[in-house]
């Protein structure tokens, strides 16, 4: 039976993938040959809070140049925010993380930017979390009947006000680099 090719625009490194788990890369590329996956492109977060990516790349690379039937890419991510941050110390770390983004698309190893945007679900929970509701029944129910409540709260509204301007930091980042944006969306679509 013939597979017809397939492109897999976003996926994410799973633990183990890099470093030590180069063998579990190696097995993930295999299986991508065996079923037609042409192309692949990995998400890579920049650790806003530590300003680098969330792992080496090169290792990957030098995986990834085994396998000259599957063209693998990375995009340029940076979570969405799940707790506010000062507006000064996030102004410090989102050029941090622009200097990254730009020497990657510069360099040509990055495909795109993202995957960022908006999360409306993440800072519920860590809000409730905060105030002492730890089961995920409770948490869920709070967020299922009271979303309107919680997302007035000055907490949460701190740390969507932080999200949009990472967010819109992205837009630009992809702007200037030309590359395409990839957008998550959690909640927040309206």
């Amino acid at each position: 039976m013939q597979l017809f090719p397939v492109i897999d625009c976003h996926a994410h490194l799973p633990d183990g993938q890099t470093g030590n788990g180069q063998a579990a890369l190696r097995r993930l590329l295999t299986r991508c040959e065996q079923y037609s996956v042409e192309a692949i492109v990995f998400s890579v977060f920049c650790e806003l809070d530590e300003g680098k990516l969330e792992v080496a790349l090169e290792p990957v690379e030098a995986v990834i140049g085994q396998f000259k039937s599957v063209r693998v890419g990375f995009s340029f991510g940076i979570c969405p925010p799940i707790e506010p941050i000062r507006s000064a110390l996030l102004r410090q770390q989102l050029e941090a993380a622009n200097r990254i983004a730009r020497q990657l698309a510069q360099d040509g190893r990055i495909a795109a930017i993202g995957e960022v945007g908006l999360d409306y679900y993440w800072p519920l929970v860590e809000f409730l979390k905060g105030r002492g509701v730890t089961n995920w029944e409770q948490i869920s129910s709070q967020i299922q009947n009271h979303r309107d409540q919680l997302l007035n709260e000055p907490w949460v509204q701190d740390c969507l006000a932080t999200q949009t301007a990472v967010f819109r930091e992205a837009i630009h980042a992809a702007s200037v680099t030309e590359l395409p944006l990839v957008i998550h969306g959690r909640d927040a679509y309206e």
